[in-house]
């Protein structure tokens, strides 16, 4: 489908121009000033364009109140970004870790979880075929998550109550994308059955794998000597996963919600 072709095509821009920014901007100014407009730019886009999908759709029925699910989701991560910003941006705080932005960022997992698994069950259908993909990709994703964890438990100094709460709070994050993975992995297999379909929830399953590994790579350069410094190498990837985001909902809103308004002139104009 043309539109589709256009929209991948966009997202891989989109791309481009995110990590080009987030690479070069030191030659132009400072890279934490442009990574975070980026972020807050990007992910408010998503979020805002999830209300007016919300605001066409209402609340009545399954799939309207999944993407309502998303929105909060979506909301609760744009508050992050905004309070990381501040906190790097205003007040010079770099990398500022543990801190509230935190409490939205974990927060908006849970939502994000109900929206993919939601999709999945009253969707795209669970059967026997798609189990071992799922333990087999899940699998890889647990060990891989169960790493961090470890390593982060080596490197955690808990002794002291600042580091226990760096660890708490820095653990669950790999656990909250364990969690994530399993509903994401089973969509990514269902999803070639649809049509119309496969394009907005494709780019959203797209979206939380990048989120994933993003969150990966953020947690072992967080905790590997030497390679705090390049933490910001992870951000194109957040960026991308909000730009896929706001594709889909861009795709939903075209194809999927109706402005009765619109179709109500059409008619009279067409029945005068």
């Amino acid at each position: 489908m043309q539109s589709r072709k256009k929209m991948f095509l966009g997202l891989i821009g989109g791309a481009i121009l995110c990590s080009v920014f987030t690479v070069f901007a030191p030659i132009n100014g400072d890279r934490t000033i442009y990574s975070n407009v980026l972020a807050v730019t990007i992910s408010g886009s998503a979020f805002l364009l999830c209300l007016h999908v919300i605001y066409r759709q209402k609340l009545k029925g399954v799939f309207p109140r999944l993407y309502a699910s998303l929105g909060v989701g979506l909301a609760l991560w744009f508050m992050a970004e905004t309070i990381w910003a501040y906190y790097e941006v205003v007040e010079g705080i770099e990398t500022p870790f543990p801190s509230l932005a935190d409490a939205f960022w974990l927060a908006g997992y849970i939502p994000l979880f109900y929206f993919l698994f939601g999709i999945v069950k009253h969707f795209l259908g669970i059967s026997k075929s798609m189990v071992l993909p799922v333990v087999l990709m899940s699998s890889v994703a647990f060990v891989l998550l169960g790493n961090i964890l470890f390593y982060m438990y080596q490197a955690a100094d808990l002794t002291t109550q600042d580091g226990v709460l760096s660890y708490i709070i820095g653990g669950a994050y790999p656990i909250a994308d364990m969690f994530l993975i399993i509903p994401a992995a089973a969509a990514f297999i269902q999803l070639r059955k649809g049509q119309l379909t496969f394009t907005p929830w494709a780019f959203i399953v797209i979206a939380i794998i990048l989120f994933i590994v993003a969150d990966t790579g953020f947690a072992y350069f967080a905790i590997m000597d030497g390679l705090g410094d390049m933490i910001w190498v992870w951000n194109p990837l957040y960026n991308v996963g909000d730009l896929a985001i706001a594709s889909s909902l861009l795709w939903h809103k075209q194809f999927f919600t109706v402005d009765e308004k619109k179709l109500l002139k059409l008619w009279q104009q067409k029945n005068r």
